[in-house]
Protein backbone atom coordinates (compact mmCIF):
# COMPACT_ATOMS: atom_id res chain seq x y z
CA UNK A 1 0.00 0.00 0.00
CA UNK A 2 2.98 2.25 0.47
CA UNK A 3 3.69 1.85 -3.24
CA UNK A 4 0.12 2.87 -4.10
CA UNK A 5 0.26 5.85 -1.76
CA UNK A 6 3.63 7.06 -3.03
CA UNK A 7 2.43 6.77 -6.63
CA UNK A 8 -0.74 8.74 -5.88
CA UNK A 9 1.24 11.47 -4.13
CA UNK A 10 3.73 11.80 -6.95
CA UNK A 11 1.49 11.44 -10.02
CA UNK A 12 -1.89 12.46 -8.53
CA UNK A 13 -3.52 9.63 -10.42
CA UNK A 14 -4.31 5.92 -10.30
CA UNK A 15 -5.84 3.66 -12.86
CA UNK A 16 -8.96 1.66 -11.96
CA UNK A 17 -7.07 -1.28 -10.41
CA UNK A 18 -5.04 1.04 -8.20
CA UNK A 19 -8.11 2.97 -7.08
CA UNK A 20 -9.86 -0.27 -6.17
CA UNK A 21 -6.92 -1.77 -4.27
CA UNK A 22 -5.92 1.36 -2.36
CA UNK A 23 -9.46 2.73 -1.98
CA UNK A 24 -10.79 -0.45 -0.37
CA UNK A 25 -7.75 -0.56 1.90
CA UNK A 26 -8.56 2.95 3.11
CA UNK A 27 -12.15 1.88 3.65
CA UNK A 28 -10.94 -1.10 5.68
CA UNK A 29 -8.87 1.02 8.07
CA UNK A 30 -11.89 3.18 8.85
CA UNK A 31 -11.83 6.06 6.34
CA UNK A 32 -15.42 7.22 5.83
CA UNK A 33 -17.02 7.76 2.43
CA UNK A 34 -16.95 11.53 2.86
CA UNK A 35 -13.26 11.55 3.82
CA UNK A 36 -12.42 9.18 1.00
CA UNK A 37 -14.14 11.42 -1.56
CA UNK A 38 -12.29 14.44 -0.23
CA UNK A 39 -8.93 12.63 -0.25
CA UNK A 40 -9.23 11.39 -3.84
CA UNK A 41 -10.69 14.69 -5.05
CA UNK A 42 -7.78 16.68 -3.63
CA UNK A 43 -5.18 14.35 -5.13
CA UNK A 44 -6.73 14.05 -8.59
CA UNK A 45 -7.44 17.77 -8.96
CA UNK A 46 -3.81 18.52 -8.14
CA UNK A 47 -2.94 16.80 -11.39
CA UNK A 48 -4.64 17.04 -14.75
CA UNK A 49 -8.18 16.09 -13.68
CA UNK A 50 -10.68 18.95 -13.47
CA UNK A 51 -13.16 19.06 -10.61
CA UNK A 52 -16.24 18.45 -12.77
CA UNK A 53 -14.50 15.54 -14.49
CA UNK A 54 -13.67 14.01 -11.11
CA UNK A 55 -17.28 14.28 -9.94
CA UNK A 56 -18.49 12.78 -13.20
CA UNK A 57 -15.95 10.01 -13.83
CA UNK A 58 -14.43 9.07 -10.45
CA UNK A 59 -16.72 9.99 -7.55
CA UNK A 60 -19.31 7.42 -8.65
CA UNK A 61 -16.79 4.56 -8.41
CA UNK A 62 -15.76 5.62 -4.90
CA UNK A 63 -19.37 5.68 -3.74
CA UNK A 64 -19.86 2.32 -5.47
CA UNK A 65 -17.04 0.78 -3.39
CA UNK A 66 -18.89 1.85 -0.25
CA UNK A 67 -22.12 0.21 -1.41
CA UNK A 68 -23.91 3.49 -2.16
CA UNK A 69 -24.34 3.06 -5.90
CA UNK A 70 -25.31 0.37 -8.39
CA UNK A 71 -26.01 -3.03 -6.82
CA UNK A 72 -24.98 -1.56 -3.44
CA UNK A 73 -22.55 -4.36 -2.68
CA UNK A 74 -20.44 -3.69 0.42
CA UNK A 75 -16.99 -4.44 -1.02
CA UNK A 76 -14.19 -5.61 1.28
CA UNK A 77 -10.43 -4.89 1.06
CA UNK A 78 -8.23 -7.18 -1.00
CA UNK A 79 -6.23 -9.89 0.76
CA UNK A 80 -2.56 -10.53 0.02
CA UNK A 81 -3.39 -13.61 -2.04
CA UNK A 82 -5.93 -11.73 -4.16
CA UNK A 83 -3.41 -8.97 -4.83
CA UNK A 84 -0.63 -11.45 -5.64
CA UNK A 85 -2.84 -13.42 -8.03
CA UNK A 86 -4.25 -10.35 -9.80
CA UNK A 87 -3.05 -9.43 -13.27
CA UNK A 88 -0.96 -6.24 -13.37
CA UNK A 89 -0.08 -4.53 -16.64
CA UNK A 90 3.15 -2.65 -17.39
CA UNK A 91 1.47 0.74 -16.93
CA UNK A 92 -0.40 -0.21 -13.74
CA UNK A 93 0.73 1.12 -10.39
CA UNK A 94 -0.83 -1.40 -8.03
CA UNK A 95 -0.25 -5.03 -7.07
CA UNK A 96 2.21 -6.63 -4.65
CA UNK A 97 5.61 -4.89 -4.84
CA UNK A 98 7.40 -8.03 -3.70
CA UNK A 99 6.05 -9.79 -6.78
CA UNK A 100 6.08 -7.13 -9.49
CA UNK A 101 9.46 -5.57 -8.70
CA UNK A 102 12.67 -7.15 -9.87
CA UNK A 103 14.78 -8.35 -6.88
CA UNK A 104 17.54 -5.84 -7.67
CA UNK A 105 15.02 -2.99 -7.87
CA UNK A 106 13.44 -4.21 -4.64
CA UNK A 107 16.79 -4.19 -2.84
CA UNK A 108 17.38 -0.60 -3.89
CA UNK A 109 13.90 0.40 -2.77
CA UNK A 110 14.29 -1.32 0.60
CA UNK A 111 17.59 0.48 1.09
CA UNK A 112 15.82 3.81 0.52
CA UNK A 113 13.34 2.77 3.24
CA UNK A 114 16.20 2.45 5.73
CA UNK A 115 16.94 -1.27 5.65
CA UNK A 116 20.51 -2.50 5.80
CA UNK A 117 22.08 -4.34 2.89
CA UNK A 118 22.00 -7.72 4.67
CA UNK A 119 18.29 -7.51 5.45
CA UNK A 120 17.46 -6.21 1.98
CA UNK A 121 19.38 -9.09 0.42
CA UNK A 122 17.62 -11.62 2.67
CA UNK A 123 14.19 -10.29 1.69
CA UNK A 124 15.14 -10.27 -1.99
CA UNK A 125 16.17 -13.90 -1.58
CA UNK A 126 12.66 -14.83 -0.43
CA UNK A 127 11.23 -12.95 -3.41
CA UNK A 128 13.45 -14.78 -5.90
CA UNK A 129 12.01 -18.06 -4.58
CA UNK A 130 8.41 -16.84 -4.92
CA UNK A 131 7.84 -16.44 -1.17
CA UNK A 132 6.25 -13.01 -1.42
CA UNK A 133 4.30 -13.09 1.85
CA UNK A 134 7.35 -14.37 3.73
CA UNK A 135 9.32 -11.45 2.31
CA UNK A 136 6.60 -9.02 3.41
CA UNK A 137 6.53 -10.53 6.92
CA UNK A 138 10.31 -10.26 7.18
CA UNK A 139 10.18 -6.63 6.10
CA UNK A 140 7.64 -5.93 8.85
CA UNK A 141 9.83 -7.59 11.49
CA UNK A 142 12.94 -5.68 10.44
CA UNK A 143 11.28 -2.29 10.01
CA UNK A 144 9.29 -2.55 13.26
CA UNK A 145 11.77 -4.48 15.39
CA UNK A 146 8.98 -6.87 16.32
CA UNK A 147 8.82 -10.63 15.70
CA UNK A 148 5.54 -11.87 14.27
CA UNK A 149 3.59 -14.75 15.78
CA UNK A 150 2.06 -15.44 12.36
CA UNK A 151 2.74 -14.28 8.82
CA UNK A 152 1.16 -11.34 7.03
CA UNK A 153 -1.91 -12.40 5.04
CA UNK A 154 -3.70 -9.08 4.51
CA UNK A 155 -2.63 -5.44 4.03
CA UNK A 156 -5.10 -4.34 6.69
CA UNK A 157 -3.59 -6.88 9.10
CA UNK A 158 -0.19 -5.29 8.42
CA UNK A 159 -1.64 -1.87 9.19
CA UNK A 160 -3.28 -3.01 12.43
CA UNK A 161 -0.08 -4.64 13.71
CA UNK A 162 1.91 -1.55 12.78
CA UNK A 163 -0.51 0.68 14.68
CA UNK A 164 -0.23 -1.54 17.77
CA UNK A 165 3.58 -1.40 17.61
CA UNK A 166 3.53 2.38 17.28
CA UNK A 167 1.18 2.67 20.25
CA UNK A 168 -1.66 4.17 18.24
CA UNK A 169 -3.91 1.25 19.09
CA UNK A 170 -4.19 -1.22 21.94
CA UNK A 171 -3.61 -4.90 21.35
CA UNK A 172 -6.85 -6.93 21.24
CA UNK A 173 -7.67 -8.60 24.55
CA UNK A 174 -7.46 -12.38 24.64
CA UNK A 175 -10.73 -14.13 25.56
CA UNK A 176 -10.92 -15.39 29.13
CA UNK A 177 -11.81 -19.05 29.72
CA UNK A 178 -15.34 -19.62 31.01
CA UNK A 179 -15.31 -21.27 34.46
CA UNK A 180 -17.32 -24.45 34.88
CA UNK A 181 -20.41 -24.38 37.09
CA UNK A 182 -19.89 -25.91 40.53
CA UNK A 183 -22.03 -26.09 43.70
CA UNK A 184 -21.71 -22.92 45.77
CA UNK A 185 -22.38 -22.18 49.42
CA UNK A 186 -24.09 -19.12 50.85
CA UNK A 187 -20.87 -17.14 50.47
CA UNK A 188 -20.91 -17.70 46.70
CA UNK A 189 -17.84 -19.99 46.65
CA UNK A 190 -17.58 -23.65 45.77
CA UNK A 191 -18.15 -25.91 48.80
CA UNK A 192 -16.38 -29.24 49.14
CA UNK A 193 -19.04 -30.33 51.62
CA UNK A 194 -21.79 -29.64 49.09
CA UNK A 195 -20.00 -31.72 46.45
CA UNK A 196 -19.52 -34.59 48.92
CA UNK A 197 -23.21 -34.50 49.89
CA UNK A 198 -24.26 -34.68 46.23
CA UNK A 199 -21.99 -37.66 45.61
CA UNK A 200 -23.28 -39.41 48.77
CA UNK A 201 -26.93 -38.89 47.82
CA UNK A 202 -26.35 -40.33 44.36
CA UNK A 203 -24.53 -43.36 45.81
CA UNK A 204 -27.28 -44.04 48.37
CA UNK A 205 -29.96 -43.94 45.69
CA UNK A 206 -28.03 -46.44 43.57
CA UNK A 207 -27.50 -48.74 46.56
CA UNK A 208 -31.24 -48.78 47.35
CA UNK A 209 -32.03 -49.84 43.79
CA UNK A 210 -29.39 -52.58 43.98
CA UNK A 211 -30.83 -53.93 47.28
CA UNK A 212 -34.33 -54.21 45.82
CA UNK A 213 -33.04 -56.04 42.77
CA UNK A 214 -31.04 -58.51 44.88
CA UNK A 215 -34.08 -59.18 47.09
CA UNK A 216 -36.17 -60.06 44.04
CA UNK A 217 -33.47 -62.41 42.74
CA UNK A 218 -33.25 -64.20 46.10
CA UNK A 219 -37.02 -64.79 46.22
CA UNK A 220 -37.13 -66.32 42.75
CA UNK A 221 -33.90 -68.29 42.70
CA UNK A 222 -35.32 -71.35 44.47
CA UNK A 223 -38.38 -71.51 42.19
CA UNK A 224 -36.40 -71.50 38.94
CA UNK A 225 -38.73 -68.88 37.41
CA UNK A 226 -37.28 -65.84 35.70
CA UNK A 227 -38.28 -62.66 37.57
CA UNK A 228 -40.46 -60.04 35.99
CA UNK A 229 -39.46 -56.38 36.16
CA UNK A 230 -40.58 -54.79 39.40
CA UNK A 231 -43.49 -52.41 39.17
CA UNK A 232 -42.72 -48.87 40.25
CA UNK A 233 -45.06 -46.99 42.55
CA UNK A 234 -44.69 -43.25 42.39
CA UNK A 235 -41.17 -43.68 41.06
CA UNK A 236 -40.06 -46.12 43.85
CA UNK A 237 -39.52 -49.87 43.74
CA UNK A 238 -41.44 -51.60 46.58
CA UNK A 239 -39.37 -53.53 49.10
CA UNK A 240 -41.40 -56.74 48.55
CA UNK A 241 -42.36 -57.81 45.07
CA UNK A 242 -45.20 -60.23 44.36
CA UNK A 243 -44.50 -62.34 41.28
CA UNK A 244 -47.35 -64.01 39.40
CA UNK A 245 -47.18 -67.78 38.87
CA UNK A 246 -44.95 -68.54 41.87
CA UNK A 247 -46.21 -70.67 44.80
CA UNK A 248 -45.77 -69.32 48.30
CA UNK A 249 -42.65 -70.57 50.01
CA UNK A 250 -42.97 -72.87 53.00
CA UNK A 251 -41.83 -71.75 56.39
CA UNK A 252 -38.35 -73.22 56.24
CA UNK A 253 -37.53 -71.61 52.90
CA UNK A 254 -38.93 -68.30 54.03
CA UNK A 255 -36.79 -68.45 57.12
CA UNK A 256 -33.74 -69.27 55.02
CA UNK A 257 -34.26 -66.19 52.89
CA UNK A 258 -34.33 -63.91 55.93
CA UNK A 259 -31.49 -65.19 58.00
CA UNK A 260 -28.79 -62.89 59.29
CA UNK A 261 -25.51 -64.59 60.22
CA UNK A 262 -27.41 -67.76 61.21
CA UNK A 263 -24.57 -70.26 61.18
CA UNK A 264 -26.84 -73.06 62.55
CA UNK A 265 -29.21 -73.02 59.60
CA UNK A 266 -29.73 -76.56 58.32
CA UNK A 267 -30.52 -77.05 54.67
CA UNK A 268 -32.13 -80.41 55.46
CA UNK A 269 -34.93 -78.57 57.20
CA UNK A 270 -36.23 -77.39 53.83
CA UNK A 271 -39.20 -79.44 52.61
CA UNK A 272 -39.38 -80.73 49.10
CA UNK A 273 -42.51 -81.07 47.05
Amino acid sequence: MRMCHDTLRSTHHHRHGGRMQYGLFLKGIGVTLEDSLRFWREEFTRGTVALDKFEKDYAYNIRHNYGKEGSRVNYTPYSCMKIIMSSVGPTDTHGCPFKIWDPSVLQTKLGSYGLGAAHAEEIAGFVSKGHYQVACSKYFEVSHGLPLEEGINHPNQYFELSQIKMGARAAPAKPKPTPSRRPVNHNGTASQQDETMLDTQDTEALNEDDDDELWQLMETKESGVEPKPAKQLNGHVPEKVELEGIKPLNGAVAAALHWEDDEDFDVSQMETE
